[in-house]
């Protein structure tokens, strides 16, 4: 089944499930409070690819659901096409809130990661959200990291501290500032 059949189906069963009786013990519905919600993002010129600007957010009370995808960034270049190509079906269908990019630990996949950020900002238009594992990165390093991140276009960040090193490879160690 194809992703975007799965997220139409989810759509309309989201939709017929909901009551019209409202439910003392159920949390409010999103209609009744607008505190905290993210606007979903709609393209504003879908036929200009060199647009700087990034989507609006349409009136808040739109009922659709949000999405938001994550990417792993491949191994190879063939990968690294192939994963572009799905990115650009896949955010033209659903017009993702914002699409997730994976870091390596230690900076494992940072280059592939950067490229993909790249691809997804300045080609698509979309809003990314970077993971940055920081678990073996100097502050050096960091700094790099988030000067190549602004660099691109990508303004939001998820940095993550990273798995415990595995035993026999190392120990946590923390960095004082340069």
């Amino acid at each position: 089944m194809k992703i975007i059949d799965k997220i139409n189906r989810h759509s309309r069963s989201a939709s017929s499930s909901i009551s019209s009786t409202p439910n003392s013990s159920a949390p409010p519905s999103p209609s009744s409070t607008n505190r905290n919600k993210p606007s979903r993002p709609t393209t504003t010129n879908s036929d200009s690819k060199n647009s700087n600007s990034k989507p609006s957010t349409p009136n808040s009370s739109s009922s659709s659901p949000y999405y938001s995808f994550e990417f792993f960034p491949p191994k190879t270049e063939p990968g690294l096409e192939n994963l572009y190509h799905r990115i650009t079906k896949m955010s033209s269908y659903s017009s993702p809130l914002f699409v997730d990019i994976t870091w390596g630990s230690s900076g494992s996949t940072s280059s592939q990661t950067l490229k993909i950020a790249e691809f997804c900002t300045n080609e698509l238009n979309l809003n990314v959200l970077m993971h940055l594992t920081c678990n073996g990165l100097g502050i050096s390093d960091l700094r790099g990291a988030l000067t190549a991140a602004k660099a691109i276009g990508v303004r939001n960040i998820l940095a993550l501290r990273g798995d415990q090193p595995h035993k026999g490879k190392g120990e946590w160690t923390t960095h004082q500032g340069e």
